[in-house]
C-alpha cells in the first residue's frame, strides 16, 4: 500500500514540477495568443510587454503592452494590462481554447478616425469586413466569454475637425457567445472637444453579437448629464432598441427614446456613418412644457407647450422635416420644413395663430401686443439673418388674431436669395381682401417698396375710427431707405388712392366750428342743424408722403360737394398724429352736404391732434384765430353776394336780353 501511496506521490509532484515549469515560462503563448485573435478578427495582436501569471485566484494570464492593429497595420487600440482566465489543460495541451471566463482590460486608448473620403480606421485590411459565409472550416470557432470587464479606458474619435473622447471608468458584461444576449453596464466621461462640453453616463442594458456581424441591443438605457464650462444641465435619459452595423457603419434605431426635463422625444430610423453622420426616420415629440424647459436649460421662448411629429432627415448641418404635424399652445400645423446653416425652406399650414400670446409689450404683459414701433431704432428688417441665409417659405393661416383684427385664410410667401428679399401676404380681413408685396434689395443703400391693395374692407375697422364708416378700395405704392424703425419714418415716400363708397362721415368738428361762427354773425347756418353723422354715396382721396411719416403728408379728398385737404403727419413710436385740415365747400345742391351760398367756398380750418386711438371728435377741432378768419370770409361773401343780387336786378330791368350775358361777363368780379 505504502509503495502504491509513494508511486502517486511521484507521479503528482511530477505534473506539478511541470506545471510550474509551463506556468514560468507563459511567452511561449505569445504567438498563440497573436494567432488566435487574427484567426477570430480582422486585426493582428502585438505583445510588447511581458506575459505573467497569476495562481490564485483563480489562475490567469496577465499581458502587458499589448496593441491591436488595423487597416494599415495601425494602431486601433493599446492596452496596458489584459488579465486573461481561461481553463488552464486546454491551454497547456495546446487544445482550442473553448471558454474564457474572465477577461480583464485595465487602463489603454482606443483611437478611431473617419477621414475625409470617408474611411474608417477599424475597417480590415481589404477595406471590408469578413462575411461569415466565407470561413473554410480550417479557423475554429471563437471562444466563448464568460465575463468581461474593463477599467480606466480612453476612446479617441475623430471626424473631420470634430474630436471627441471618451473615458471608460468602469464596464462590466455577463457571459458573451454569438447570438446570445448578454447583460452590460457602463460608467463613463464623455468629452466633446470641439464644443467644449464633457457628459457624465451610466449605461445599462442588453447587448447581443449576431452571426451575421451584427450587434443587437435591447432596452439599453443611458443617464447622462451633460456639463458645459461647469455649468450643469438636466438629466437626459436615453433608451433604446436596434442593431449595429459594421459593414455599413450604421445604427439601425428601433426605438429611441429622449427624456429631458419636460421634454419626451421618440426615434426610429437608421443612423449612417459611412461619410458624414446622418439620420433618416422618424421624429415624435409627444409632450413639452417648453416653460419649464426654457428654465432649466436657461432660454426663452414664447411658446408654452409642444407636440409634433414627422418624418426627419438630417445630417450635420441640415434638417429635413416632412409630413410634420403637430400642435404649440392653441395651434395646430402641418407642413414641411428644411432648416440648413445658411438655407431656410418651408411650407406650413396653421389653423390658427394670436400674435399677442408671442409679442410682449416692454412690461413683459400678455394681454397688450407690441406694434413693430416699439422702440425708433427697433429692426424692421433683420438684414443680418437676411443676408446670411436664403429662404423659400410659404405659411398658410385659417384665423389669425393679431392687434385686436382678424384675418382669415391668411397666406405668407417669403423668397430670399441673399441679395434681394420679396415678401408677398394676402388676406380677408374686416369684411373684405388686403394684399400687400414687400421687396428689399440688400446691398448698400437698402432700398425697400411696397405695394398694397385694399378691396371692400370695411372703413371703419380698416382706419380703427368711428368717424367714417363705408366700404374701402384702393392702392398704394411706397418706398423707404434702411432697415429700422426711425429710418423708415425719416425716408417713407410714395402715393395712395382711395374710395369710400355708400358710407357715414362725422361731421361734429364742422358743427362746432359752425355754432361758433353762427354765434359771431349772429344767426343759425345749416351745418348747425345737421345730424352728427351724414350719409355720403362716394368719397374719393389721394395722399402722398414726401420726406418721412412725420411731416409734410398731403391729403385730399372730395366727398360730393365738400372738398377736404390736410397737411401733417404722425409719429408711430410715440403713437400720436398732427394735421391741419381744411374743409371747403361748393356751390350746388347735388350732394348731402350742400350749404348756403354764404358759407360755400369758404377755407374750412380744423387741427387734428393727439393719439393714434382717440375718435375723430377729440382729434379735431377748429382754431381760434382761424376762425376769426372765417368770419371775415364769411363777411366779405356776404357782401359780394348782397352787391352781385344788385346788379343782376339792374341787368335784368335796364339791359336787353341779347346784351344780359355779355353785360354780366363784363362786370363780373367786380366786388372781388
Amino acid at each position: 500500500m505504502s509503495r502504491i501511496l509513494q508511486a502517486l506521490a511521484i507521479v503528482l509532484l511530477g505534473a506539478v514540477g511541470l506545471f510550474f515549469f509551463l506556468l514560468e515560462n507563459p511567452d511561449q503563448f505569445k504567438d498563440e495568443l497573436s494567432q488566435a485573435i487574427a484567426a477570430n478578427t480582422d486585426y493582428d495582436l502585438a505583445i510588447d510587454g511581458e506575459l505573467t501569471w497569476r495562481y490564485w485566484p483563480p489562475i490567469a494570464i496577465k499581458v502587458q503592452g499589448v496593441s491591436l492593429l488595423g487597416r494599415d497595420s495601425n494602431p486601433l487600440a493599446q492596452f496596458d494590462q489584459v488579465e486573461i482566465d481561461v481553463d488552464l489543460i486546454p491551454l497547456l495541451t495546446r487544445q482550442h481554447i473553448v471558454d474564457i471566463n474572465l477577461l480583464t482590460v485595465k487602463g489603454g486608448v482606443i483611437n478611431l478616425a473617419i477621414d475625409e473620403k470617408g474611411q474608417t480606421n477599424w475597417q480590415s485590411k481589404t477595406g471590408a469586413q469578413n462575411s461569415p459565409d466565407d470561413t473554410t472550416g480550417e479557423s475554429p470557432p471563437p471562444p466563448t466569454l464568460h465575463e468581461f470587464t474593463v477599467e480606466g479606458l480612453t476612446v479617441h474619435y475623430t471626424h473631420d475637425t470634430a474630436r471627441y473622447e471618451a473615458n471608460i471608468n468602469a464596464l462590466h458584461t455577463t457571459r458573451l457567445a454569438i447570438d446570445a444576449p448578454f447583460d452590460i453596464s457602463l460608467q463613463a466621461t464623455l468629452v466633446d472637444h470641439t464644443g467644449e462640453l464633457q457628459a457624465a453616463t451610466g449605461i445599462t442594458g442588453q447587448l447581443v453579437y449576431r452571426s451575421t456581424n451584427r450587434l443587437g441591443f435591447n432596452n439599453l438605457v443611458a443617464v447622462t448629464t451633460v456639463t458645459d464650462k461647469e455649468q450643469p444641465y438636466p438629466e437626459v435619459q436615453l433608451v433604446t432598441d436596434g442593431e449595429w452595423h459594421p459593414d455599413r457603419t450604421a445604427l439601425v434605431l428601433n426605438r429611441a427614446d429622449i427624456s429631458l426635463s419636460s421634454l419626451k422625444l421618440s426615434l426610429t430610423g437608421m443612423i449612417s456613418l459611412a461619410t458624414s453622420p446622418r439620420f433618416d426616420g422618424k421624429l415624435v415629440l409627444e409632450s413639452a412644457n417648453l416653460s419649464q424647459l426654457a428654465t432649466d436649460l436657461n432660454f426663452e421662448t414664447p411658446v408654452t407647450t409642444l407636440q409634433l411629429e414627422s418624418g426627419l432627415s438630417a445630417s450635420t448641418d441640415t434638417y429635413h422635416l416632412d409630413t410634420l404635424k403637430g400642435r404649440f399652445d392653441e395651434t395646430n400645423f402641418k407642413g414641411k420644413l428644411s432648416i440648413g446653416s445658411s438655407r431656410l425652406i418651408g411650407d406650413l399650414r396653421l389653423d390658427q395663430l394670436n400674435t399677442g400670446l408671442y409679442l410682449k409689450d416692454n412690461g413683459g404683459s400678455s394681454d397688450t401686443p407690441t406694434t413693430a414701433s416699439s422702440t425708433p431704432d427697433s429692426e424692421l428688417i433683420p438684414i443680418s439673418l437676411l443676408t446670411s441665409t436664403a429662404i423659400d417659405a410659404i405659411a398658410r393661416i385659417d384665423q389669425l388674431h393679431h392687434a385686436d383684427n382678424q384675418y382669415t385664410r391668411t397666406k405668407i410667401e417669403i423668397h430670399n436669395d441673399k441679395q434681394k428679399m420679396s415678401v408677398m401676404a394676402n388676406t380677408q380681413v374686416h369684411g373684405g381682401k388686403l394684399v400687400a408685396m414687400l421687396n428689399t434689395d440688400f446691398p448698400p443703400p437698402i432700398l425697400s417698396s411696397v405695394d398694397l391693395s385694399m378691396d371692400r374692407l370695411d372703413a371703419t375697422a380698416a382706419v380703427a375710427t368711428e368717424g367714417i364708416t363705408g366700404t374701402l378700395t384702393g392702392n398704394s405704392s411706397l418706398r423707404f431707405d434702411g432697415t429700422t424703425i426711425s429710418q423708415l419714418e425719416n425716408s417713407l415716400a410714395g402715393e395712395s388712392a382711395f374710395t369710400v363708397t355708400d358710407g357715414t362721415l362725422d361731421v361734429r368738428p364742422l358743427k362746432e366750428i359752425a355754432a361758433t361762427v353762427d354765434t359771431i354773425l349772429g344767426k343759425q347756418s345749416r351745418i348747425s342743424t345737421w345730424p352728427d353723422t351724414m350719409p355720403f354715396e362716394l368719397l374719393a382721396g389721394q395722399h402722398v408722403f414726401q420726406t418721412g411719416t412725420s411731416q409734410g403728408q398731403v391729403f385730399n379728398g372730395q366727398l360730393e360737394n365738400l372738398h377736404l385737404t390736410a397737411l401733417g403727419g404722425f409719429d408711430l413710436s410715440a403713437e400720436t398724429l398732427d394735421y391741419q385740415v381744411t374743409a371747403m365747400f361748393e356751390k350746388g345742391n347735388n350732394g348731402q352736404f350742400t350749404v348756403s351760398d354764404q358759407l360755400a367756398g369758404i377755407r374750412w380750418p380744423m387741427t387734428c391732434q393727439g393719439t393714434f386711438d382717440e375718435a375723430i371728435s377729440d382729434l379735431c377741432f377748429g382754431q381760434d384765430s382761424a376762425i376769426q378768419d372765417l368770419v371775415t370770409d364769411i363777411a366779405k361773401q356776404d357782401l359780394k353776394r348782397r352787391g352781385n343780387e344788385k346788379l343782376n336786378d339792374i341787368i335784368e330791368e335796364k339791359v336787353p336780353e341779347e346784351l344780359k350775358e355779355l353785360t354780366r361777363d363784363l362786370l363780373k368780379g367786380l366786388f372781388k
